[in-house]
């Protein structure tokens, strides 16, 4: 697929995960109407994505959180931070 950097810029910004069963039960289509604003060609959708914006940022561990649990603690009871 040729994208150019903006549009590429934002699918970095997510990750896909295929989820398997679309078609199990159901048939799906996209419709994308033609240049001509009078038909349309129907596409048949055979997988399926789900996108999720991606964490960019560290988790912290159970300690780290109590310590910064504790630091914020400290800064709210006292006048000084």
């Amino acid at each position: 697929m040729n994208v150019n950097s903006s549009v590429r810029s934002v699918l970095d910004r997510f990750k896909g995960t295929r989820e398997g069963g679309i078609s199990e039960n159901a048939s799906f289509f996209i419709f994308m109407q033609c240049p001509d604003a009078k038909t349309f060609e129907a596409y048949p959708v055979d997988e399926w994505y789900s996108f999720a914006p991606q964490v960019k940022y560290r988790y912290l561990n159970s300690e780290e959180a109590e310590d910064e649990y504790n630091k914020y603690d400290v800064c709210v009871h006292s006048v000084k931070c």
